[in-house]
């Protein structure tokens, strides 16, 4: 596992510390599940008749979580490839 903390790289070595296929599993778990949301939220809100008719407030709130989603996804994946 590596990350940067200011100007200094970090490197912590996983084996013996951490169970890396059961943390991959997880990961992938999550990951699953939050694709899953993506493809649901992009679904509603490429509806047109779920973005005319439904409140402004839970049309912003979709976008809103499908941002969040797609955040997620990402840093899932980053921490997949990191494993």
């Amino acid at each position: 596992m590596a990350g940067v903390v200011g100007t200094v790289q970090v490197l912590i070595p996983l084996t013996g510390v951490v169970d890396v296929d059961a943390l991959r599993a997880k990961l992938e778990k999550n990951l699953g599940k939050v694709e899953a949301e993506v493809k649901s939220l992009s679904g509603r809100l490429g509806n047109k008749n779920f973005v005319s008719k439904a409140p402004e407030a839970v049309v912003k709130g979709a976008q809103e979580a499908l941002a969040e989603a797609k955040k997620q996804e990402s840093i899932l994946r980053d921490r997949l490839n990191r494993l």
